[in-house]
């Protein structure tokens, strides 16, 4: 008898010094035995849907909840818990209690006598509640059952203790009657009503407003690309050269066609004044003079529109002049742009996905990435009505706005990255937070 005292104190004191619930689990189905032998252990414990789950069984580390064992134990322990016996500690009759249950799972799992200790702490309205079943193959004995009885009710303490260390628990044990709570929730509902201001973020882009497009005026390949990315540029100044080899034979065969055709001209004309039958080829003669004259100077224009010039000054704006030369170019194919550094604009490329109602001239607020501390301020002058996919392969609306800027106040550089925050009408604070999860919810339902 001094064995199970001392064994008695050593388990209250071990459950006293347990950290967590699962400590707490390990220490009840494997360290009671201690006290009192037995085959095996179950402990079962409240779920989220306030149905009973195994939560622990001696001499397994882990539990598997689609086990049918486990799922058939936790179907009679959840019929016995609706008995009148529920609340204390017997052994269970298979005959009286089983009557229920299918005999033929019942001769199955049912493996020696199994004895109901209930593990239960109710304080301040507050509850908890746990089942350890014991199986033995001998018959439970009143001493067995006395000792049980008393370590059950420091187990039910020390679950009671440990419950901050379930959300489960906490969830499950949320009652209205709880002081305050009802204060709580009313305090909730007023704040959720709150009118604030629909907000989204979005990836933003400064980029050039209104720069001149450079294009090809011919058709060919480019040969070099006279400027490097974010140079300045004069009006007039070179940027780009096409490669000329070929038009320029065609402009000195178009000369040398044109030349022979004045000399046949002139040899005629000086003939004609002895023989007056040469007379009659002298029109034909300068139709063919003046269809090479066209053809020629039809040559010269196109060597010279191999030189490309611009006709604005500012920066230029080019990706990689390396990877354009050799490219082959039609007429029209833009090559570059020619942009005002202090005349810039933001690009917004708004995910359908969070997508929200937007109005020209809505505030937005712009946090570029090479300048985190500072906010810039700003407003939408256009909104596409058709989404189209971004270089990340998002599908998104595009959206162009201003800059609020004073007069003499720096300019953002063209191609800086950064977020812009756009703002909508107000809505209350719960349709802010939920919005996502309720369109989610509504897709999912097709409501």
């Amino acid at each position: 008898m001094d064995q199970k005292l001392a064994s008695l104190l050593q388990l209250e004191q071990n459950g006293k010094n347990c950290e967590s619930l699962k400590e707490l689990y390990y220490l009840i189905t494997n360290e009671t035995k201690r006290l009192v032998e037995y085959d095996q252990a179950f402990l079962l414990g409240p779920s989220l849907t306030s149905n009973l789950e195994v939560v622990s069984i001696s001499n397994i580390t882990s539990v598997d909840s689609t086990s049918p064992f486990n799922q058939w134990l936790e179907n009679i322990s959840l019929h016995i818990s609706k008995s009148t016996d529920a609340n204390k500690i017997h052994q269970i009759d298979i005959n009286k209690e089983l009557s229920d249950i299918d005999s033929t799972q019942v001769q199955e799992y049912v493996f020696g006598n199994l004895l109901w200790v209930p593990l239960k702490k109710t304080h301040e309205n507050i509850e908890v509640s746990y089942i350890l079943i014991l199986s033995k193959q001998n018959t439970w004995k009143n001493n067995e059952i006395k000792l049980i009885e008393h370590i059950a009710n420091s187990y039910a303490y020390f679950l009671f203790a440990n419950r901050k260390c379930s959300l489960l628990s906490n969830i499950k044990n949320l009652k209205l009657s709880t002081k305050y709570l009802r204060y709580y929730l009313a305090g909730f509902l007023l704040v959720m009503i709150i009118p604030v201001k629909m907000s989204v973020l979005a990836p933003v882009e400064i980029q050039a407003k209104n720069p001149f497009i450079i294009t090809a005026p011919i058709k060919g390949v480019i040969k070099s690309v006279e400027v490097l990315p974010n140079q300045s540029v004069n009006e007039g100044e070179l940027v780009v050269q096409i490669e000329d080899s070929e038009y320029k034979s065609k402009y000195e065969i178009s000369n040398k066609i044109l030349q022979i055709a004045r000399a046949q001209l002139h040899s005629t004309s000086q003939v004609s004044f002895l023989d007056y039958t040469q007379k009659s080829k002298l029109g034909e003669l300068e139709n063919q003079v003046q269809l090479k004259l066209a053809e020629t100077a039809f040559a010269k224009m196109e060597l010279e529109k191999t030189k490309i010039f611009t006709n604005q000054s500012g920066i230029a704006v080019v990706h990689n002049p390396k990877e354009l030369s050799g490219k082959p170019v039609e007429i029209g194919e833009r090559i570059m742009l020619i942009a005002d550094p202090d005349n810039v604009e933001l690009k917004i490329m708004l995910p359908v996905s969070d997508a929200i109602f937007l109005e020209s001239n809505t505030h937005i607020k712009i946090f570029l990435d090479n300048e985190p501390l500072k906010s810039w301020e700003g407003k939408i002058t256009q909104i596409s009505y058709k989404p189209e996919l971004t270089v990340q392969d998002i599908l998104s609306y595009k959206i162009i706005g201003d800059l609020d800027l004073t007069e003499g106040e720096a300019r953002p550089k063209i191609g800086v990255r950064g977020t812009a925050k756009l703002y909508s009408q107000n809505v209350t604070l719960f349709f802010y937070l939920f919005r996502k999860p309720i369109t989610t919810l509504r897709e999912w339902i097709g409501w």
